[in-house]
């Protein structure tokens, strides 16, 4: 049995199972994202896009 594990009704499969819950291992939290032109952007990523732009059209 995995010492990091409860023990869930003494399971004998147990000892194989992953130590975290399901839930600790999907994506950690993020900014919202958005979607401009097909793309789905974090608002610093857009504002270093358009930095990036203006920047190579010298706006």
């Amino acid at each position: 049995m995995n010492k990091h594990q409860p023990d869930h009704a003494n399971q004998p499969a147990n000892d194989n199972v992953i130590a975290f819950p399901a839930s600790r291992r999907v994506r950690p939290v993020e900014e919202p994202r958005f979607e401009v032109s097909g793309f789905w952007w974090t608002a610093s990523e857009w504002a270093e896009y358009e930095a990036h732009v203006r920047e190579s059209f010298g706006i």
